[in-house]
């Protein structure tokens, strides 16, 4: 059954500056709103968003899209904050709480697992607009369509002069290396990595590499899986801490690369 009580918000200090922090004015509102359009139209765009020091900017996206008719699920960690910021997002848009499989959205502002992205409703054929809009608080985004090298070609065949009369046949060219070879990527993932994540579909030309920080490859696989069924599905905001924020809408086919890449963070929006 959903949890439809009224939000409400704990009378500890710094809870009405919270509150105040998410209500932003009509124009920023209308900006957010441009913004968060414009980069589920265009998957793997990366735009951003004005947030201020503390704010969870994934926070304060939800709120640019949620009022008081969209039954909203908060994950948060267990200590303080998080319920702090739970109760303050409920009271800033005034949305009914409502348990994840009822929710229109889910705003995580912590790690979610492939089971909880699973769980989340998709629609169904006759109301697919029923499919869950989920905002996801990412360490990091970056363009990394740059970072991926080009294919290296074979050399062209030459002709080697022999010492004898007869001239000596011309060298095999050598192999083309393998897809990766000498690139950064070709080796494991480390801490502080990122995941580039290959998007394909409407509002992508041909194919847009975007490298996310802080997503695991179950969840990124999870969200995959859920928009298998398109029309049913979920669409998906990946947000920063400082703003950057990334569109995956349910039309969009997400492939894991094989190799991360290294020194990942290091682009737009970290």
């Amino acid at each position: 059954m959903s949890d439809t009580r009224p939000a409400t918000i704990p009378t500890a200090p710094g809870a009405g500056a919270r509150v105040g922090a998410l209500r932003r004015g009509t124009h920023d509102t209308q900006r957010d709103f441009t913004t968060l359009l414009d980069v589920l139209s265009r998957p793997g765009r990366i735009g951003r968003l004005d947030v201020a020091d503390g704010v969870p900017a994934a926070a304060l996206a939800a709120c640019g899209l949620v009022d008081v008719e969209v039954p909203l699920h908060v994950l948060a960690d267990g200590g303080q904050d998080g319920e702090a910021w739970r109760n303050a997002v409920h009271e800033a848009t005034k949305a009914p709480r409502a348990e994840p499989a009822l929710a229109r959205t889910v705003l995580a502002l912590r790690p979610v697992t492939a089971a909880e992205i699973a769980a989340l409703p998709r629609g169904d054929a006759l109301n697919p607009e029923l499919g869950a809009r989920l905002f996801l608080t990412v360490a990091g985004l970056f363009d990394a369509t740059a970072l991926v090298p080009a294919p290296t070609p074979a050399p062209a065949p030459t002709l080697t002069p022999a010492p004898a009369p007869a001239p000596a046949p011309a060298p095999a060219p050598a192999p083309a290396p393998a897809p990766g070879s000498g690139f950064a990527a070709d080796v494991p993932l480390a801490d502080g990595e990122g995941t580039v994540l290959r998007l394909e579909g409407p509002g992508v030309p041909g194919q847009r590499r975007l490298g996310v920080r802080g997503l695991s490859v179950p969840v990124i696989e999870a969200i995959a899986a859920a928009n298998a069924g398109f029309p049913l599905g979920i669409d998906t905001f990946l947000v920063a801490p400082g703003g950057a924020v990334a569109g995956l809408p349910r039309t969009t086919r997400i492939t894991v690369e094989d190799a991360p890449v290294a020194g990942a963070g290091t682009g737009t929006g970290v």
